[in-house]
């Protein structure tokens, strides 16, 4: 829901889980994405996986404790990943049901002097200048704009005219005047 007044834009913001993972996943810097910590433990279960095998064939392989170990090692460190994998999602789930209330719901007016909103049960409110947002991240479904490392206003496209999509592109672009941060695409 949406309608763009004079020189401000004003929508009504919903976000689904999935919304909300793929947004926290835009979020990361591109040095976190190329190599993060599910990376790193992805290595480790590779090198001791690795590790196991070499040590499997420079045994006779007669040895069906050998064999033996080494099946249950496999097994061991898959089932280690797939835990972590659904712990991952699980805290990540948590953490969305918690912030439902407010992340849902939100009436957001959007002008050349920023985004200011406030709750769906209106008991808090915010209001950002352009110049408050870190980064800017234009993801095929909405505009992500993150005042800082750990938060985000996340405004949907999927109602929003290409020309109301223009306005907040140039809105929240490096090169308006109010402006002077990076913004991804």
């Amino acid at each position: 829901m949406h309608c763009l007044t004079g020189a401000s834009l004003r929508i009504e913001s919903q976000i689904t889980f999935e919304q909300y993972r793929a947004a926290l996943e835009a979020m990361k810097t591109p040095a976190d994405r190329r190599f993060g910590t599910s990376k790193w433990l992805s290595v480790v279960f590779i090198v001791i996986f690795s590790f196991s095998l070499v040590i499997l064939l420079k045994l006779p392989s007669t040895s069906d404790d050998t064999v033996t170990g080494f099946i249950i090692l496999a097994v061991v460190l898959f089932s280690i990943h797939a835990w972590c994998k659904y712990r991952v999602k699980s805290y990540l789930r948590r953490t969305y049901n918690a912030q439902e209330k407010q992340l849902n719901g939100q009436q957001m007016e959007i002008s050349e002097a920023g985004i200011s909103g406030e709750w769906a049960n209106g008991d808090l409110t915010y209001d950002y200048k352009w110049s408050a947002f870190e980064r800017c991240i234009d993801l095929p479904d909405a505009f992500l704009f993150l005042p800082n490392s750990v938060s985000f206003v996340r405004i949907p496209k999927d109602s929003l005219s290409a020309e109301e999509q223009q306005h907040i592109r140039q809105w929240g672009s490096p090169g308006a005047p109010s402006s002077a941060r990076p913004y991804r695409t």
